[in-house]
């Protein structure tokens, strides 16, 4: 059914006709308009309707109400032309809006709304607003706008918003945007599919597809809700924050323009190349490019998982600082206990402090301070170190160390204290400086100790300057030492003294093996002495090349002289009283001992022997030239390894 419409008053530039007939019910009231429109157009029947009701005139109104048809006639023939000046200032009212310009105006009815059809170059005001767009219909006695095509409102000089179509509250100042929507407001632009404006508090709500950038960091979200005032934004669900380089996701973020922030609660996840971190809060700092995790922090990288309290993330550096009480897992089945520390994600490095615990079955270390670099291998070690390998049952603590996992040895030193415990003893030794490392076993490696658990691996020990050693079977010093677990077999070299029960023995080089946690033979290679003391200044001496004591149950039971033996020896007779010495040289000697004594000697190519009655010894004129009795280097206690 066609729309019933008519017009009674236009106004063009500074020409208006007001309305003469105010009892004519169906006149459409325009007496608001302004405008600089080139032609306003009144369809034929809106002046119809006009006439149909002049019957209802009085005879004296009749002339008038003609004079007002031609001067409705007249006038649409003269709105044709362009304006004859330029359209008065808009009221000052900053709730109505005004039509600052259009190329063709309709006035029309749709459905019972009066309203003006404004076609072309369209340009609307309401206060510090203006509209621009190719068409708009303005329902002026609802003081709204529905606007199509190139869609462009500026809010002062500090918003402008653009879309393919607008529906705008004038009395409510909100303006609804659909279709290719963008916002500008200086520094951000934002895109969607849908905006929501409303212009005093200049606050702009987004949904669907929702992109937001500041040319530093780009933000998708389903929803974001943005005052231009305050640059601050609140995004909401399939959060995305971008920097080009990292991804921040959440399903709720705030997000300030001006300091480039953004703060997630509820959980997130920022993901930095092969690095993924998650936490349940956390703070961005777009300026900085640093990001602070708080609550259930979870970094995974390659090489490591890490859960701790609380984390800040360096994205420039891609380094990661967290404190509090942290678990982290290696790929290769490790775990580390640490309080705080730094991981660089790029190198793959661990700066660890405040007491750190690393567990790799079957070894530990514990620390004040750890450095360890996973790509080289190369790790140090700071202060009351702890190293501990429970298939060997040893352990070494020192005040540093330095350690190699790819060539698998370990450099202790600072008072290094390597403790091997084996059964119900437990060797201690000590240096200047301690290396160990390991290795696989060799097919033809010496016969390995069955007492050890591991026999798989070989681990050897070099120490270095000022060695002491302690088991209960025996005692030693020398300037360096070579110990194998494997075999457990001891390599003492310069100047090495070895003391066992009430012997001493030393040479150039002294090696002892040791099986089942018990002492099995002695090798003193060149320059070697064995020696016992009967009482102060009277000693039993064995001086050779070589010498080779041979324990049982780690005692002494015989030995055997290589190269220039000689030996002195005191003799007791069955109520232990001396009652001689007796003083042999020979090529080779078996001296075969028992209950500690010696009980028979043999000899091996040109022996000579020479027995004196006790009566005629000096003991200080039977001392072999080199020898010395050095009892006061003993190690004499196992807690002085331990100070």
């Amino acid at each position: 059914m066609q729309q019933q419409q008519t017009a009674c008053s236009v106004r063009l530039g500074m020409v208006q006709v007001k309305p003469l007939i105010t009892s004519i019910t169906p006149v459409l009231f325009c007496n608001k308009l302004k405008t600089n429109a080139k032609r306003i157009y009144m369809k034929p029947y809106a002046i119809t309707s006009i006439l149909t009701q002049l019957h209802l005139l009085q005879k004296p109104l009749l002339p008038i109400a003609l004079l007002l048809y031609c001067l409705c006639t007249n006038l649409l023939l003269f709105a044709q032309q362009p304006p004859l000046i330029t359209p008065p200032t808009p009221a000052t009212d900053d709730k109505t809006l005004q039509i600052l310009s259009t190329d063709l105006l309709e006035v029309i009815a749709k459905g019972n709304k009066p309203a003006r059809k404004l076609i072309g170059n369209v340009m609307l005001q309401q206060g510090e607003v203006t509209m621009h767009c190719d068409s708009a219909m303005f329902y002026f006695e609802e003081n709204n706008i529905e606007a199509f095509g190139n869609i462009h409102i500026a809010q002062g000089d500090s918003v402008n918003i653009y879309s393919d179509r607008l529906i705008y509250n004038g009395n409510k100042q909100k303006a609804t945007f659909y279709d290719r929507v963008k916002l500008n407001d200086k520094t951000t632009d934002i895109k969607a599919d849908t905006l929501y404006y409303f212009v005093a508090p200049k606050k702009a709500v987004l949904q669907n597809n929702v992109f937001m950038t500041d040319k530093k960091n780009d933000v998708y979200a389903d929803k974001v809700e943005y005052f231009v005032n305050t640059k601050k934004a609140e995004l909401y669900n399939n959060v995305r924050l971008t920097d080009g380089k990292v991804n921040i996701t959440a399903q709720h973020m705030d997000y300030d323009v001006n300091t480039q922030e953004g703060t997630y609660s509820g959980g997130g996840k920022l993901v930095d190349g092969t690095t993924t971190l998650t936490s349940e809060k956390a703070h961005y700092y777009g300026a900085t490019k640093k990001t602070i995790f708080e609550e259930n922090v979870h970094l995974v990288s390659p090489e490591y998982d890490l859960h701790t309290p609380q984390l800040n993330y360096d994205i420039r550096t891609e380094t990661a600082e967290f404190s509090g009480q942290s678990a982290i897992k290696g790929k290769d089945g490790s775990t580390i206990n640490t309080t705080s520390g730094v991981y660089d994600t790029k190198n793959d490095r661990l700066k660890l402090n405040q007491r750190t615990a690393v567990n790799n079955p079957p070894q530990t270390l514990i620390a004040d301070d750890l450095d360890y670099n996973k790509v080289s291998g190369f790790g140090k070690a700071r202060g009351n170190v702890l190293w501990t390998d429970t298939s060997q049952n040893i352990t070494i603590k020192s005040q540093a160390a330095d350690f190699d996992d790819k060539n698998h040895t370990v450099l202790a030193y600072n008072r290094p204290l390597l403790m091997n415990i084996s059964g119900k003893d437990t060797l201690f030794l000590t240096a200047d400086t301690l290396k160990g490392f390991t290795q696989p076993n060799k097919p033809n490696s010496a016969k390995p100790d069955t007492a050890k658990q591991d026999t798989a691996t070989q681990k050897t020990f070099y120490a270095y300057r000022n060695v002491h050693i302690f088991r209960p079977d025996m005692q030693g010093i020398c300037d360096s030492l070579a110990y194998s677990t494997t075999d457990s077999v001891f390599r003492m070299y310069y100047n090495p003294i070895v003391w066992s029960d009430n012997y001493q023995l030393y040479a150039d080089t002294i090696i002892a093996h040791t099986r089942n946690n018990q002492l099995q033979q002695i090798l003193l290679i060149r320059s070697s002495f064995m020696a016992s003391k009967e009482q102060e200044g009277v000693f039993n001496q064995v001086k050779a090349k070589n010498i080779t004591g041979f324990f049982n149950d780690s005692t002494l039971t015989h030995i055997f002289a290589d190269g220039n033996a000689e030996s002195i020896y005191y003799i007791k007779n069955e109520k232990q009283e001396y009652n001689g010495l007796n003083r042999a040289q020979s090529k080779q000697m078996y001296i075969y001992l028992k209950a500690k004594e010696v009980d028979r000697i043999s000899f091996i190519e040109k022996p000579e022997a020479t027995f004196y009655p006790i009566q005629q010894v000096n003991p200080a004129d039977f001392i072999l030239k080199g020898f010395k009795w050095q009892e006061e280097k003993r190690p004499q206690r196992p807690q002085m390894f331990l100070q």
